[in-house]
Protein backbone atom coordinates (compact mmCIF):
# COMPACT_ATOMS: atom_id res chain seq x y z
CA UNK A 1 0.00 0.00 0.00
CA UNK A 2 1.38 3.37 -1.01
CA UNK A 3 1.64 6.15 1.55
CA UNK A 4 -0.13 9.35 0.58
CA UNK A 5 2.00 12.38 1.33
CA UNK A 6 0.50 14.54 4.05
CA UNK A 7 0.39 18.20 3.04
CA UNK A 8 0.62 21.07 5.50
CA UNK A 9 -2.63 22.16 7.12
CA UNK A 10 -3.41 25.55 8.65
CA UNK A 11 -5.61 25.07 11.75
CA UNK A 12 -6.82 28.66 11.43
CA UNK A 13 -8.47 27.84 8.08
CA UNK A 14 -8.56 24.05 7.67
CA UNK A 15 -10.52 21.19 9.15
CA UNK A 16 -8.41 18.94 11.38
CA UNK A 17 -10.69 15.89 11.45
CA UNK A 18 -10.96 15.05 7.72
CA UNK A 19 -8.96 15.28 4.49
CA UNK A 20 -10.10 15.44 0.88
CA UNK A 21 -8.70 12.60 -1.24
CA UNK A 22 -8.86 13.50 -4.94
CA UNK A 23 -8.04 11.04 -7.65
CA UNK A 24 -5.44 12.38 -10.07
CA UNK A 25 -5.35 11.69 -13.84
CA UNK A 26 -2.51 9.20 -13.27
CA UNK A 27 -4.75 7.17 -10.92
CA UNK A 28 -3.07 8.23 -7.69
CA UNK A 29 -4.89 10.10 -4.96
CA UNK A 30 -3.88 13.48 -3.64
CA UNK A 31 -4.60 14.37 -0.03
CA UNK A 32 -5.64 18.00 0.46
CA UNK A 33 -6.98 20.01 3.42
CA UNK A 34 -10.65 20.96 3.62
CA UNK A 35 -11.47 24.54 4.57
CA UNK A 36 -13.54 25.06 7.73
CA UNK A 37 -15.96 27.39 5.98
CA UNK A 38 -16.26 25.12 2.94
CA UNK A 39 -16.99 22.11 5.14
CA UNK A 40 -19.62 24.00 7.13
CA UNK A 41 -21.23 25.22 3.89
CA UNK A 42 -21.36 21.59 2.68
CA UNK A 43 -23.05 20.59 5.95
CA UNK A 44 -25.60 23.39 5.51
CA UNK A 45 -26.34 22.31 1.93
CA UNK A 46 -26.72 18.72 3.09
CA UNK A 47 -29.17 19.73 5.80
CA UNK A 48 -31.25 22.01 3.58
CA UNK A 49 -34.66 20.46 3.35
CA UNK A 50 -33.87 17.56 5.69
CA UNK A 51 -36.97 16.64 7.57
CA UNK A 52 -37.06 14.47 10.62
CA UNK A 53 -38.63 11.23 9.43
CA UNK A 54 -40.84 10.74 12.47
CA UNK A 55 -42.53 12.76 15.16
CA UNK A 56 -40.91 13.05 18.53
CA UNK A 57 -42.57 11.04 21.30
CA UNK A 58 -43.87 13.84 23.49
CA UNK A 59 -45.16 11.45 26.17
CA UNK A 60 -41.84 9.75 26.92
CA UNK A 61 -39.62 12.71 26.21
CA UNK A 62 -37.74 10.78 23.51
CA UNK A 63 -36.49 12.99 20.70
CA UNK A 64 -35.74 11.60 17.25
CA UNK A 65 -33.10 13.32 15.13
CA UNK A 66 -32.45 12.49 11.47
CA UNK A 67 -29.26 10.66 10.53
CA UNK A 68 -28.14 13.67 8.46
CA UNK A 69 -28.54 16.08 11.38
CA UNK A 70 -26.90 13.67 13.86
CA UNK A 71 -23.95 13.16 11.47
CA UNK A 72 -23.49 16.93 11.12
CA UNK A 73 -23.48 17.35 14.89
CA UNK A 74 -21.04 14.46 15.32
CA UNK A 75 -18.61 15.87 12.75
CA UNK A 76 -18.56 19.27 14.46
CA UNK A 77 -18.00 17.61 17.84
CA UNK A 78 -15.15 15.51 16.37
CA UNK A 79 -13.50 18.68 15.09
CA UNK A 80 -13.93 20.37 18.47
CA UNK A 81 -12.49 17.30 20.27
CA UNK A 82 -9.35 17.40 18.12
CA UNK A 83 -8.90 21.13 18.67
CA UNK A 84 -9.33 20.75 22.45
CA UNK A 85 -7.04 17.73 22.80
CA UNK A 86 -4.14 18.45 25.16
CA UNK A 87 -0.98 19.29 23.25
CA UNK A 88 -2.80 20.42 20.10
CA UNK A 89 -1.84 23.94 19.09
CA UNK A 90 -4.85 24.86 16.96
CA UNK A 91 -5.21 28.49 18.03
CA UNK A 92 -8.10 30.72 16.94
CA UNK A 93 -9.76 30.19 13.58
CA UNK A 94 -9.92 32.73 10.78
CA UNK A 95 -13.40 32.26 9.36
CA UNK A 96 -16.21 34.07 7.61
CA UNK A 97 -18.54 32.72 10.32
CA UNK A 98 -20.04 29.83 8.36
CA UNK A 99 -18.85 27.22 10.87
CA UNK A 100 -20.25 29.21 13.80
CA UNK A 101 -23.61 29.70 12.04
CA UNK A 102 -23.86 25.99 11.25
CA UNK A 103 -23.15 25.04 14.87
CA UNK A 104 -25.60 27.68 16.13
CA UNK A 105 -28.33 26.39 13.78
CA UNK A 106 -27.82 22.82 15.00
CA UNK A 107 -27.91 24.01 18.62
CA UNK A 108 -31.09 26.00 17.94
CA UNK A 109 -32.72 22.88 16.50
CA UNK A 110 -31.87 20.92 19.65
CA UNK A 111 -33.24 23.73 21.80
CA UNK A 112 -36.39 24.23 19.71
CA UNK A 113 -39.95 23.47 20.74
CA UNK A 114 -39.81 20.37 18.51
CA UNK A 115 -37.22 18.75 20.74
CA UNK A 116 -38.60 19.61 24.17
CA UNK A 117 -40.30 16.89 26.12
CA UNK A 118 -43.92 17.01 27.23
CA UNK A 119 -43.00 17.15 30.90
CA UNK A 120 -41.19 20.45 30.39
CA UNK A 121 -37.74 19.02 31.09
CA UNK A 122 -35.17 20.81 28.98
Amino acid sequence: MTQIEEPARDPAHDLLVHWDYRRQPDGTRRKTPISLDGYAADLDRGLAGVREAFDNDWQSGVVAVSHARASAMASLLQELAIRLRPGTDAGPIDSDGTMARTAANLAAFLDSERTRSADGYE
